[in-house]
């Protein structure tokens, strides 16, 4: 008889079993049929049970596993058996007998999982139960809030038992949040249920008490679809889990930030499966579509404070929160959980979204709403004591100086408070990414405020910026601000749309060319193919400006005197780096420029 730790039918054993020692397996034991195990069944680290195909290890003890249960066969868990999987791997498991299993931890499966009729399987809070092979449910299984159950790619699934997902949303009755179906028919949770139609939405900023593009919705919803409502608690979805590829069509209309008339690209849609799928692989899968996933952020003001909502952003350059207060907003870690809506941007007539198992992880499903290389970013934020909003700025090595799909997100106003986004040409950006090493950018900031009062720029966070210098300027002062990680500069602004006013310039150390306040100064750079000079400190003087290549050589002069401010066109110039020299009888002053 073997020890009782492990307690098998020997009858039903292979003659080739190897020895064990102390109560834990410490080789490999080979199972060619059969095996019953009523107590506790150890396989320690480093060691092997197989069961070749065909036979089964009933266990109805606890099963411990930090090595490997291998072959064909199946582990099978009945009466009142456990799995602790440990950090070993099981290649096929099955559930009978009128079991109810909650695994201890997460649990990879090699291979098969079966549930039986009559009994039960459930993935706690937190553990995930990973599937490579066929997944057969004739039972109950249950997938907790925060828990996962993902499918590899190939693996299939066979229901003819019942899923339970459920989705932790808000527990106020006044809050909205954007579901989605982790099964192939469902209804939204909560109360004043809307769906989003690209159609009759349109793009201008107001938060109006029905937003154009909201439509009352009621029935089951669309797989890969995204819904808003209010509340909604601890939601229960049941039926059959969602598995494999999912395409869904998006609809497409110009993206034009001016158009204030019907039609949008932007498509609300949401996470069909029941775990987190990854954001990065989702927008890699679907090249027609922008990178930027957007999520509603709630400010958690219990539905009081709206005006200060918007939406938080992820894509490859980073995550950005939406509104609220610096203390309550949420960033976005590049995973999208169960049930969750989210807004994307279809980029042409042709545009799906196809969602398939190979998006499927085993990461982080309990945000309900990385880059490779060390990350380069700067967060800026527009505060006060009531109101928050932010933007992100990156250097990104496969960035470009233009619209960048994985990189860029276009700024959508979710917020009629508060808005800050940066610019370029016509167009507003929420992540504004380009490639380093940069050696002068100057970025335009517009801003719009609801209500005057005192506000704040804030460098929240700086990331990988050494070697650079970051200025916030003030064009209506001629002031410019060295913005080094929590500098805050406060001003008093009027309500409405702020632009051409601040600029944001972020250069090499070596070029940037900022003059001490106090000593006569010129600042001058080039921005979209202008060049742009402020002269500070000059008096009633004035004086010629001249521009010099690296050899020394005149390449343009103004042609007349200049004084204060002044702009010209030097697009024709090839790219590279300049010396601007102002001659005045202040003096003279030069200063680096890069085209």
């Amino acid at each position: 008889m073997l020890p009782s730790q492990l307690f098998l039918h020997l009858r039903f054993l292979s003659p080739n079993l190897v020895k064990m020692r102390k109560r834990h397996l410490t080789a490999v034991l080979v199972l060619g049929l059969c095996a019953n195990v009523h107590a506790q069944l150890y396989v320690t680290n480093g060691n092997t049970l197989t069961i070749q195909t065909g036979a089964v290890v009933h266990s109805d003890g606890d099963v411990m596993n930090n090595g490997s249960v291998a072959g064909g066969g199946f582990l099978n868990m009945f009466n009142t058996a456990q799995v602790y999987s440990g950090t070993g791997a099981i290649s096929n498991l099955r559930v009978s007998g009128g079991a109810s299993v909650t695994p201890a931890n997460s649990v990879t499966l090699g291979n098969a999982l079966d549930v039986t009729s009559g009994s039960d399987l459930t993935v706690p809070t937190g553990q995930y139960i990973l599937v490579n092979g066929p997944l057969t449910n004739a039972g109950t299984f249950t997938v907790e809030n925060s828990g996962s159950l993902v499918q590899t790619i190939g693996s299939t699934l066979t229901n003819s038992g019942t899923f339970h997902v459920l989705r932790q949303g808000s527990s106020a009755s006044n809050v909205y949040n954007y579901w989605s179906s982790p099964i192939t028919s469902g209804s939204v949770p909560g109360g004043s249920i809307y769906r989003w139609n690209p159609n009759t939405s349109t793009q201008d900023y107001a938060d109006d008490t029905f937003d154009p593009g909201w439509i009352s919705f009621s029935g089951t919803m669309q797989v890969g679809s995204g819904y808003a409502s209010l509340g909604g608690d601890l939601a229960t979805f049941t039926g059959t889990a969602n598995n494999g590829p999912i395409p869904r069509s998006l609809i497409y209309y110009p993206y034009n930030i001016t158009n204030t008339g019907p039609g949008t690209p932007f498509n609300l849609m949401g996470n069909p499966y029941p775990c987190a799928i990854s954001a990065a692989q989702l927008v890699l899968d679907n090249t027609n579509v922008n990178g930027s996933i957007y999520f509603w952020d709630d400010d958690l003001t219990g539905g009081s404070g709206y005006s200060t909502t918007d939406y938080a952003v992820w894509n490859h350059t980073g995550g950005l929160s939406g509104s609220g207060t610096p203390s309550n907003s949420v960033t976005p870690k590049g995973f999208i959980a169960s049930g969750q809506g989210f807004m994307v941007r279809a980029l042409n007539g042709s545009a799906a979204l196809d969602f398939n198992n190979g998006q499927r992880v085993t990461g982080p499903n309990s945000q309900f709403f990385r880059m490779e290389s060390e990350p380069q970013r700067l967060y800026i934020s527009l505060e006060s004591t009531q109101h928050f909003n932010q933007i992100l700025i990156g250097l990104v090595e496969d960035a470009t100086d233009g619209e960048d799909r994985l990189y860029d997100a276009t700024k959508i106003r979710g917020s009629q408070s508060i808005a800050l986004s940066a610019v370029d040409g016509d167009m507003e950006y929420a992540i504004m990414a380009f490639p380093p090493p940069m050696t002068e950018k100057t970025i335009p900031l517009n801003v719009f405020l609801a209500e005057s009062g005192t506000y704040t720029f804030h460098s929240n966070t700086i990331e990988g910026f050494d070697g650079y210098e970051i200025y916030l300027e003030d064009r209506s002062t001629f002031t410019y601000y060295p913005m080094s990680e929590g500098t805050q500069v406060p001003f008093q602004l009027n309500a409405g749309d702020i632009a051409e006013r601040f600029y944001l310039h972020i250069g090499s150390e070596l070029v940037t060319g900022v003059r001490d306040e106090d000593s006569p100064a010129m600042r001058a750079w080039i921005y979209d193919g202008m060049l742009n000079v402020n002269l500070f400190n000059f008096g009633n003087h004035n004086g010629q400006l001249e521009m010099l290549d690296m050899a020394g050589r005149k390449v343009w002069a103004s042609g007349a005197n200049v004084s204060d401010r002044f702009m010209a066109d030097v697009s024709d110039l090839s790219r590279g780096a300049y010396l601007v020299r102002m001659t005045s009888q202040s003096g003279i002053f030069t200063e680096k420029v890069i085209r």
